[in-house]
């Protein structure tokens, strides 16, 4: 699938939206967007899909068809807000469909034992 590349490297926080205008949307994309340095800091890559045919990966659009892959892999509807976390191992660790506070999603990360490693790696 096209997200193999990321396995083992990063985590993914996937958000699924049905328009640009979506207000689940901008809200989550304002958190996030604001805590840019905290994603870096947890090898996360933001990856947005607007109305199943548009994939944005780290903010730079990608091919069509790629969106509606990873829109049928996860099984979100075009017309729906999905916010998904997946670890570095590729497994799915939280889905929701409202907007999540990036403190939760970064309390969530920093429990998980390959980002303990990570942590424990960075104060050597």
């Amino acid at each position: 699938m096209y997200l193999d590349a990321y396995k083992w490297k990063n985590r993914l926080v996937l958000v699924f939206v049905p328009d640009e205008a979506n207000a689940a949307y901008l809200s989550q994309k304002e958190m996030l967007y604001a805590e840019k340095p905290k994603l870096n800091e947890r090898d996360i890559v933001l990856i947005e899909l607007v109305g199943g045919n548009k994939l944005y990966i780290d903010g730079k659009l990608q091919h069509e068809k790629q969106a509606k892959a990873i829109q049928g892999w996860f099984q979100v509807p075009p017309d729906s807000f999905a916010i998904l976390l997946l670890g570095k191992d590729g497994t799915e660790k939280l889905r929701r469909n409202q907007p999540v506070e990036p403190e939760e999603l970064f309390g969530l990360i920093d429990q998980m034992p390959m980002r303990r490693q990570e942590m424990r790696n960075d104060k050597n």
